[in-house]
């Protein structure tokens, strides 16, 4: 069952990120992590990373924040996350 929880958005330099809750990072031991899940309903894909001080957070690109409601720094979204397999290796020349 997916993890769901209310999230605000926070900027390094141009990359838009949610920071999980203590009770959510328990439920994905590590970090470097695929994942998929929804952003006041959209889907995406990403990884979780770790974050200064503690904690994971994970990325969400503009397409997906434009689709969920134009969100940006400081708006709370509901967030929606579970593992995902590997993220597909692009084929090389």
């Amino acid at each position: 069952m997916p993890a769901r929880f209310l999230a605000r958005f926070y900027a390094v330099w141009i990359m838009r990120y949610v920071d999980l809750p203590a009770a959510v990072r328990k439920r994905f031991p590590g970090s470097n992590l695929p994942v998929k899940g929804t952003c006041n309903g959209v889907p995406f894909r990403g990884t979780l990373t770790p974050k200064a001080g503690g904690g994971l957070r994970v990325a969400i690109n503009a397409k997906v924040r434009k689709a969920a409601g134009g969100v940006d720094v400081g708006d709370k979204v509901v967030i929606t996350l579970e593992k995902a397999n590997a993220h597909p290796m692009p084929r090389l020349p």
